[in-house]
């Protein structure tokens, strides 16, 4: 790696090995952050107060001012959130209810702020949500539980006045351990935080910060194991995915957090049988394969299909439009979903649809979603299914009918490739970071067992 130009990187292996890691206590207490741009910041842990920064651009560690407390060597998770707005890293300490900042301009660590109601345990996690984003929902806040395999609390931090606060009362409805993780899913709702359970769980929450509520239970669907002590994970909000390792394997899995919320919409300036064309767009080709477009207004609303490909202006859907749309139909493009369709049958909490052949609670805690219709805007956890049948958890408020159109969203992920070496099983630590450079997504990994390997995955070229 001799340049900063990491385009020049493409042709490399999928995983390539970086510059040896400065210190080899990369176990109980270990911590990562990323300023999402250029550098990653890892704290050791086991009872080390040693603090580094690692250059994306040159390959190349740097040692940092020593943190104010050093993590505990037993079975205790530290944490670290980056804060762009302010340029500081948040820190909690592995065994301790030490709360600090380091100041990235400064280069030093803050005096003690407030202490934490509950020390960092295994799996504690940091998240800094950002006023830049959405002033009104998030303001200058840290989120924190302490992931002690027994806690079921989430606690907030103001900056502007120092202060924690437990939100609510256990209003995390499992408690967290090692390999959970908080993530803010700025990169397709604001409001919300993804709360990974770990535990030896594959369970995920969602938390609305405007509600102060927990959403519902997802499982990340297809994971050939559980998330538990050596796990590892990261968020690129760039994407919307979200990658892991499982605790003692190699595989590296990443899953599109499949919500909601359109992240593209328009107005059509003509249609065909399987197309339909914006022309005043300037798409990459391809960005939408696999996603999903729906038409809402004009001639041609109401539908739903499967984007197959994408020109610069035009998308090529499957199966074909009902009725073309034509100019002036408004659409919006959304996330991928598993499948969709309109009922034949529906119950106060049941959805079925004869023409499915679904296997047995394959959707099982994914949501469905009435995106037309009566009852439209309206989402429900699923508890079950059968080959035509979806059981939910609460009753709907609005029950859809025959001519409603549903579709079924939740978390879904695919093998990727593998690490070059197994992550540790008996190790309470997370070490893996998502950063876009140059307009490539690498996954960052540490071997994360007293080893000093590291390395990258490169996920996205141009």
């Amino acid at each position: 790696m001799a340049t900063a130009n990491l385009k020049f990187g493409i042709d490399l292996p999928v995983m390539q090995q970086l510059a040896i890691m400065p210190y080899s206590y990369n176990v109980h207490g270990s911590a990562f952050t990323t300023d999402g741009k250029r550098y990653i910041y890892w704290l050791p842990g086991y009872g080390n107060a040693t603090f580094y920064r690692y250059d994306a651009w040159t390959d190349g560690w740097t040692q940092l001012a020593s943190a104010p407390v050093a993590p505990s060597t037993s079975a205790f998770q530290s944490a670290l959130a980056y804060d762009e707005s302010m340029q500081r890293i948040w820190a909690v300490f592995g065994g301790s209810t030490s709360f600090y900042y380091f100041d990235v301009r400064a280069g030093a660590w803050s005096g003690a702020l407030v202490s934490l109601s509950e020390s960092a345990g295994a799996g504690a996690s940091l998240v800094h949500t950002c006023n830049q984003v959405v002033a009104a929902a998030n303001d200058n806040y840290i989120y924190y539980f302490a992931a002690n395999g027994s806690s079921l609390k989430l606690y907030r931090y103001a900056i502007s006045t120092n202060a924690w606060s437990e939100l609510g009362t256990n209003i995390l409805p499992a408690a967290p351990s090692q390999g959970a993780r908080l993530f803010w899913l700025s990169g397709v709702n604001a409001d919300q935080l993804l709360v990974m359970q770990g535990a030896g769980q594959r369970m995920c929450y969602l938390y609305s910060i405007s509600a102060n509520s927990i959403l519902g239970a997802l499982v990340i669907k297809q994971s050939a194991g559980t998330l538990t002590t050596g796990s590892n994970a990261c968020y690129a909000a760039e994407r919307n995915e979200l990658f892991w390792i499982e605790g003692g394997t190699r595989q590296i899995n990443k899953v599109k957090v499949n919500l909601t919320g359109a992240q593209e919409s328009g107005t059509a300036t003509s249609g065909s049988d399987n197309q339909l064309i914006d022309a005043g767009k300037s798409w990459q080709v391809n960005q939408w394969a696999g996603f999903h477009v729906r038409t809402l207004t004009g001639t041609g609303a109401q539908q739903m299909r499967r984007i197959v490909s994408n020109t610069a202006t035009a998308l090529w859907v499957e199966p074909g439009w009902s009725e073309n749309p034509a100019s002036g139909c408004t659409y919006e493009i959304l996330y991928p979903v598993f499948d969709s369709g309109s009922p034949t049958a529906i119950t106060s909490a049941t959805l079925s649809d004869s023409g499915k052949t679904w296997l047995t609670n394959a959707y099982a805690n994914c949501q469905v979603w009435i995106v037309y219709g009566t009852g439209a805007g309206q989402t429900r956890f699923i508890a079950s299914n059968t080959a035509t049948q979806l059981t939910l958890t609460s009753a709907w408020t609005t029950q859809p009918d025959t001519n409603s159109v549903y579709a079924i969203v939740g978390y879904k992920n695919l093998t990727e490739t593998q690490c070059l070496y197994s992550t540790s099983a008996y190790y309470y630590t997370n070490t893996m970071e998502a950063l876009v450079l140059q307009g490539l997504l690498f996954v960052y990994c540490a071997r994360a067992n007293a080893q000093t390997d590291w390395f990258r995955w490169l996920v996205v070229s141009p």
